[in-house]
């Protein structure tokens, strides 16, 4: 192709350029790094009460700033003792994760009849505050 910024390199079926490939390898380990590269020095700490847990959950991260929430995550229990080596972070997610599809906040409702998949709920504007909900969610998934 003579035109100036056409694509180069081998050339696929019906002479249209082939998609330019990465290793899976190669793709984790740019993750990675761009994983630390983003990372921030110390941790932010989270104490919750199982009983109160997407409650606690939802005052502290919504009150912390966004470029805060990029640090390490270090989650206390109330009345537990434990330090956490990353096993505390797991299950805080595993629960937090079950109690964002807590029927009493209305957010979320199954797509079909499987358990599978999930949807926005439409009629969770009943809940006044379903929007600062769906941002917190959006918060803590990208932790």
């Amino acid at each position: 192709d003579p035109r100036p910024g056409a694509p180069k390199g081998p050339k696929g079926v019906y002479r249209v350029p082939k998609a330019y490939e990465r290793s899976f390898r190669w793709k984790l380990s740019q993750f990675r790094f761009l994983c630390q590269t983003n990372a921030l020095p110390n941790h932010i700490k989270i104490s919750v009460s199982r009983q109160t847990l997407f409650e606690d959950s939802y005052h502290q991260i919504m009150n912390a700033e966004a470029f805060a929430l990029r640090r390490r995550l270090y989650i206390i229990f109330k009345g537990e003792e434990g330090l956490d080596y990353g096993g505390v972070s797991r299950e805080w997610f595993f629960l937090v994760s079950h109690e964002v599809l807590n029927p009493m906040y209305c957010l979320f409702e199954y797509a079909n009849k499987s358990n599978y998949s999930l949807q926005i709920n439409p009629a969770s504007y009943v809940n006044p505050d379903h929007l600062q909900y769906f941002k917190f969610i959006g918060r803590f998934i990208a932790m």
